[in-house]
C-alpha cells in the first residue's frame, strides 16, 4: 500500500498550499468544521484545537489528490494545477456535448473497457474526489447524456476514503438539478445493479490532451454552428472570475456563475441540511452591532447606513452555513436554516434581513437600530443596567471568542 501512495502522490501533481487566516476554526473557538479532516485519505490534515494555529498539514503524508480543496467551503486549501486539470477537462466535454460521458481517475485499467450505458470515456487525469460541485453541475449540464463517475474501484484503492466525497457531490448535484427541473443525470459506476452491462470499449479521451476523435471531427463542426445551454455554463466556468473586495471562496464564484446560467428554478425551497449551504433569519432583536458582518468569513453578510437608515443585507449563494453569526449576536438575533430559497440562489444582489433608524445609545453614546418597544441600549450597557456583574464577565469572555482576522 505504501508504494501504491507513493505513486499516487508522485502522479498527482500541484503541491497543496494554505491560507490558514481563512479556517474557520481560526475565527471562533465554537466552530467545529471537519470537511478537510474527514475527506483526506491519508490523514495528513489535523485540527490543532489553537485558534491561533488552526490546523497542520503534513506535507510528507500528503499524496496530493485535492479533496481537501475541493471539500474546504472557504478556500484554505489551493492547488492552481487542480484548477488548470479541471479546464482542461471542460474543453474536452465541450466536443462530447451529444454523448453520455464517464470521468474516470488515474487508477482505471489501460483498457478503456466499461460496463456504463456510455458512449465516451475521459480521464480526469486526479481523484474524482478533487472534482468541485461547480464542475460536476456544469459538466453535466453541458452534455446531452448522463454524466457517470467511475468510482467502482474506490473500494480497492489505498485513498478510498474519499468515495464519500464523490457521492455526496453527485447526490447534491442531482438536487440541483432537479430543483432546476432537470433529470438526474449524475451518476456512479459502483451503483449499477448487478455490476453494470455488458463490457463495451467506448472511445477513450485524454482529459489533459483537450482534442477529439476522428469518428466525431465532422460533428464537432457540426455543434459549432450553434450553442447549447450547456455550452454557455462552460463559458459562465471558464470566464475569468470577477475581481471582489470580499473573500468569497472561488468555488462559490463558480457556483453563483452556473446557477445563474441554469436560469430560474423550478421550485421555491431547496433543503440542504448538512451540506455548506444555509438561509438566515434575523429577528426585531437585532441592535445593529454588526458582529455577525465582522466575522462572516464569505462577506455573505454586509451592513449599510444611509442617512442614519441601517440594513443588513444577506446574499444567500455566497453563505456557507458556518454558524459563525449567530455564534457571536450579542441578541441572539440571527437564526440559520437549511432550507433555501431556490430563487436567491442566482441573486447577485442581496436582500435585506432587518431594518431601522440608527439612534445614539442612552449610556454610551454608540449608534444602536431603533427597536419598537424597547429602550435605546446597546448589548453592553443593557447587560450592566441588570445589576447582574457576572453577565458583564460573560458577554467579555464571548466577544473575546472573536479572533478572527479583521474583515
Amino acid at each position: 500500500m505504501f508504494d501504491t501512495l507513493l505513486s499516487l502522490s508522485e502522479q498527482f501533481t500541484g503541491s497543496v498550499k494554505l491560507k490558514i487566516g481563512y479556517c474557520l476554526n481560526g475565527m471562533h473557538k465554537g466552530e467545529a468544521c471537519s470537511y478537510c479532516v474527514e475527506v483526506c485519505p491519508a490523514d495528513a490534515i489535523v485540527l490543532t484545537g489553537d485558534v491561533f494555529s488552526p490546523l497542520k498539514m503534513y506535507q510528507a503524508r500528503c499524496v496530493r489528490c485535492g479533496a481537501c480543496v475541493s471539500a474546504c467551503p472557504t478556500g484554505v486549501f489551493v492547488q492552481p494545477r487542480q484548477v488548470e486539470e479541471q479546464e482542461n477537462v471542460t474543453r474536452v466535454l465541450e466536443e462530447l456535448q451529444d454523448f453520455s460521458i464517464e470521468l474516470t481517475c488515474p487508477q482505471h485499467p489501460g483498457n478503456h473497457v466499461s460496463v456504463a450505458p456510455v458512449d465516451a470515456l475521459v480521464g480526469v487525469g486526479r481523484c474524482l474526489g478533487s472534482l468541485p460541485l461547480s464542475r460536476i453541475l456544469a459538466w453535466a449540464m453541458s452534455t446531452e447524456g448522463d454524466l457517470w463517475l467511475n468510482d467502482s474501484l474506490c473500494a480497492s484503492c489505498p485513498i478510498g476514503q474519499v468515495s464519500q466525497r464523490i457521492s455526496t457531490t453527485a447526490e447534491l448535484a442531482n438536487r440541483f438539478l432537479e430543483a432546476w427541473g432537470k433529470k438526474e443525470r449524475v451518476r456512479l459506476v459502483s451503483g449499477l445493479r448487478d455490476g453494470g452491462g455488458r463490457e463495451h470499449r467506448p472511445d477513450f479521451y485524454d482529459g489533459q490532451q483537450p482534442g477529439y476523435s476522428r469518428r466525431d471531427f465532422f460533428k464537432a463542426l457540426g455543434r459549432m454552428m450553434f450553442r447549447t445551454v450547456g455550452t454557455i455554463v462552460e463559458e459562465a466556468l471558464s470566464t475569468p472570475l470577477p475581481e471582489s473586495d470580499s473573500e468569497v471562496p472561488a468555488e462559490r464564484l463558480r457556483l453563483r456563475a452556473v446557477f445563474s446560467a441554469m436560469g430560474e428554478p423550478k421550485v421555491e425551497e431547496i433543503e440542504l441540511k448538512g451540506l455548506p449551504f444555509a438561509s438566515l433569519s434575523v429577528s426585531n432583536s437585532c441592535s445593529g452591532c454588526n458582529l455577525c458582518v465582522r466575522i462572516c468569513p464569505t462577506g455573505a453578510l454586509t451592513a449599510s447606513v444611509e442617512e442614519l437608515w441601517y440594513s443588513l443585507d444577506f446574499l444567500e449563494p455566497d453563505c456557507i452555513g458556518c454558524d459563525l453569526c449567530a455564534m457571536v449576536c450579542p441578541e441572539k438575533a440571527i437564526e440559520v436554516r437549511s432550507i433555501l430559497n431556490a430563487a436567491h440562489l442566482i441573486q447577485s444582489e442581496p436582500v435585506s434581513l432587518v431594518t431601522g433608524h440608527l439612534v445614539p445609545c442612552k449610556e454610551c453614546g454608540v449608534p444602536v437600530r431603533e427597536r419598537e418597544g424597547e429602550e435605546s441600549l446597546c448589548h453592553v450597557c443593557k447587560v450592566k443596567r441588570s445589576s447582574r456583574s457576572g453577565e458583564i464577565y460573560d458577554l467579555l469572555d464571548e466577544l473575546g471568542e472573536v479572533v478572527g482576522p479583521e474583515q
